[in-house]
C-alpha cells in the first residue's frame, strides 16, 4: 500500500474536503445526557469512477493508519470518504493543527474544532455549552435548520473566526493534492490556417479559486516562479501555466510528488503529449494525431481508468 505524504492530505481536503457538523433529536436512547445528538463531519469528494474510488481508498487507509474508521459511499455520481466519530475528529483534528488549511476551509476546519473542543470537555452537555455549539454552527454556509431555529432561538451569535493561513507552509505536496482537486491538466487542438496542418495544439495548466482564497493562488505562483493570475468570470480567478518553459520546469519540479486517481491519468496523459511538442512531434501529421488521440481521453472525455 502507497503511503501518502501528509500534506497531499491537506491539501486534497483544501480543495474537496468539508468540515461539518449535525445536530439531530436523540430518539435512539432514552437514557441519553441528552436530547440531542451531535456529528461531527469530515468528508471529500470525488467523481465516481474506478481510479477516484481506488484514491478514496488510499486516503481511508492513511486514516485508518491513524485510528480513524471512515466509509465510502456513493450518490449521484459523487464518491464521499466520510468520518463522523469523535474518536476519528480527535485524530483528523490533530492532523490539520500539524498539517494546517491554507485556503478558506481553513475557517470551516477551526469552527469544527472549536465545536470538537466543547464536545471533549463534555460542555454540550450544559445549557451554555449547547447554545455555544448552536452558534458555532450557525457559522456553517448551510446554517441552522428551522427545526434548531425553533429550539434554540435564545443562542448568543459569534463572530466569524479571522481568515489568516500561514501560506509560507506552501510546499510540492500540499500543491499536489491541491491540483488532484482543483487543477486541470489541458492538451486542445485548434484551428489555425496559418499552421501548415492548419491546426495547433494548445496547452497548460490552471487551478481555479474563488475571491477569499486568491492569496492561495498569489502563493503558489510565488512558489513556482512563474504562471499568471486572471479573473475568469466574476469572483472566481485561475492560476494558469501555458508556455512550454514553464510548462517543463513545472513537471521537473512537480514529479517530486505523485498524483492519485483520474487526475494522476490526466498528468501522466498531458506529460506525454508535451514530451510530442518539446520534440516538435506536433508539427508532424502523426504526432498531431497522436496528441490529439491523448486530449480524447483526458478529462471530462476520459473512458479509461487504467
Amino acid at each position: 500500500m502507497q503511503n501518502l505524504n501528509p500534506w497531499y492530505i491537506t491539501g486534497i481536503t483544501d480543495g474537496d474536503g468539508t468540515f461539518n457538523v449535525k445536530i439531530v433529536r436523540n430518539n435512539t436512547n432514552k437514557d441519553s445526557d441528552s436530547k440531542w445528538r451531535i456529528y461531527l463531519i469530515y468528508t471529500i469528494v470525488a467523481a465516481d469512477n474506478p481510479a477516484n474510488r481506488n484514491m478514496l481508498e488510499l486516503i481511508k487507509s492513511y486514516w485508518l493508519s491513524l485510528g480513524c474508521l471512515g466509509s465510502i459511499t456513493i450518490f449521484d455520481g459523487v464518491l464521499r470518504l466520510t468520518f463522523d466519530s469523535i474518536k476519528s475528529a480527535i485524530i483528523i483534528q490533530n492532523h490539520f493543527n500539524s498539517f494546517p488549511l491554507l485556503t478558506y476551509k481553513l475557517v470551516n476546519f477551526i469552527i469544527w474544532s472549536s465545536i470538537l473542543d466543547i464536545l471533549i470537555a463534555k460542555e454540550h452537555l450544559t445549557t451554555e455549552g449547547f447554545l455555544r455549539v448552536i452558534a458555532l454552527k450557525a457559522l456553517f454556509k448551510n446554517g441552522l435548520s428551522d427545526l434548531l431555529l425553533t429550539n434554540f432561538s435564545n443562542f448568543i451569535p459569534v463572530s466569524l473566526p479571522a481568515y489568516l493561513p500561514d501560506l509560507t507552509l506552501i510546499n510540492i505536496h500540499w500543491i499536489c493534492g491541491f491540483i488532484n482537486a482543483d487543477g486541470c491538466f489541458f492538451l486542445l487542438p485548434r484551428k489555425d490556417d496559418n499552421m501548415r496542418l492548419g491546426e495547433r495544439i494548445t496547452y497548460g495548466i490552471t487551478i481555479a479559486q474563488n475571491v477569499i482564497s486568491l492569496i492561495v493562488l498569489e502563493a503558489i505562483a510565488s512558489f513556482f516562479g512563474f504562471g499568471t493570475i486572471r479573473e475568469n468570470v466574476r469572483n472566481v480567478y485561475i492560476y494558469r501555466i501555458d508556455s512550454l518553459k514553464n510548462i517543463n520546469s513545472f513537471i521537473s519540479v512537480f514529479n517530486e510528488a505523485k498524483l492519485q486517481g483520474a487526475k494522476s491519468l490526466d498528468y501522466a496523459d498531458f506529460s506525454k503529449g508535451i514530451e510530442l511538442v518539446n520534440n516538435k512531434q506536433h508539427l508532424t501529421q502523426a504526432g498531431l494525431n497522436r496528441i490529439k488521440a491523448i486530449s480524447n481521453n483526458m478529462n471530462l472525455k476520459r473512458t479509461k481508468f487504467e
